[in-house]
């Protein structure tokens, strides 16, 4: 299985990590430390079979010209029992 997922600026990444490390020393949550390296991400798509040479040069080259897309939260929960947190997200372009 393949995914492509987009990673947040170093900034937002250290503070999303430091949320995760408030949770876990709060044992509210340990389920950001369960995977080594684990980074903040969103999914944006998945898949089953995938040449991931031909995708990348595929994508570098579609997004290559095109101005950042703008994230905003548009809502938050969990899948219920398992410690998940899932971030509902709308996106436009600049």
């Amino acid at each position: 299985m393949y995914a492509v997922v987009a990673v947040f600026n170093p900034e937002l990444e250290r503070a999303i990590i430091e949320v995760w490390d408030e949770l876990k020393e709060k044992e509210i949550s340990a389920y950001a430390s369960q995977v080594r390296d684990r980074r903040p991400h969103i999914t944006l798509g998945d898949v089953q079979q995938l040449d991931p040479v031909r995708f990348s040069q595929d994508f570098v080259h579609y997004y290559r010209n095109h101005p950042p897309i703008e994230v905003r939260l548009a809502s938050i929960g969990s899948f219920i029992h398992t410690g998940i947190l899932i971030i509902l997200l709308y996106f436009q372009k600049n």
